[in-house]
C-alpha cells in the first residue's frame, strides 16, 4: 500500500528523494517520475498474500540461482522510477550484492490495495513492461480472489492471463 507523500503533487528531484530516504529510515518510499509515495502497512490479507507469494516462489526456485526479494528492496527501473514491488525475483549476477537497489529482476509481483491499484495497473505496469529484464509480471488483488499475469513470450509480445487466486488468498 502507498500514500502520496506530497498532496500538492509537487515533484522532487532524485537527490531530494535520496535525502528523504536518508532522513526517514523508518519508512519506505517509491519514486515515480518525481512523485514520492510512502509505503504504508497493508491489511492483514495484503500482508498474508505478499508473504505467501514470497514463500511459494522461493520454494519453487530453491536450488536455482534466483534470489527472491520482498518489498524492502528497491527496484531501480530507470533514473526516474524507483519502486518497491511486493516480490521481485532476479537471477542476474549484477543484482547479487546490490547495496541500494536491484536493476535486473526477471519477475515482479504486486499485491493490489485500494490506494495503490490504479498506480500499479497504470504507470508502474507500463514501466515494468518496458524493462527488458522482466519476463513475468503478476498483479494480485488483495480484496477479491483475482489475479492478472503478464508474461513476455518468445516473440517479445506481452500476453495476459486472468484467473482466480483462491490458493494465494487467506480466505
Amino acid at each position: 500500500m502507498a500514500i502520496q507523500r506530497n498532496a500538492h503533487n509537487e515533484r522532487l528531484t532524485l537527490e531530494e528523494y535520496f535525502a528523504l530516504l536518508e532522513k526517514d529510515l523508518e519508512h519506505g518510499y517509491e519514486y515515480l517520475d518525481g512523485r514520492v509515495y510512502m509505503m504504508t502497512g497493508g491489511s492483514p490479507d495484503y500482508s498474508i498474500i505478499g508473504s505467501n507469494m514470497n514463500g511459494m516462489i522461493r520454494d519453487l526456485l530453491k536450488g536455482r540461482r534466483y534470489i527472491v526479494y520482498n518489498s524492502d528492496v528497491h527496484f531501480q527501473i530507470s533514473e526516474n522510477y524507483r519502486v518497491c514491488p511486493d516480490v521481485s525475483v532476479s537471477c542476474d549476477p549484477r543484482d547479487r550484492g546490490a547495496q541500494e537497489a536491484i536493476h535486473y529482476p526477471s519477475m515482479v509481483v504486486e499485491v493490489l490495495s485500494p490506494t495503490s491499484e490504479a498506480r500499479d495497473r497504470g504507470e508502474k505496469s507500463l514501466q515494468y513492461r518496458s524493462c527488458s529484464s522482466i519476463q513475468e509480471y503478476l498483479l494480485i488483488n488483495s480484496q477479491f480472489p483475482y489475479s492478472l499475469h503478464r508474461s513476455l513470450n518468445v516473440l517479445i509480445n506481452w500476453f495476459c492471463l486472468c484467473s482466480t487466486t483462491a490458493g494465494v488468498h487467506s480466505r
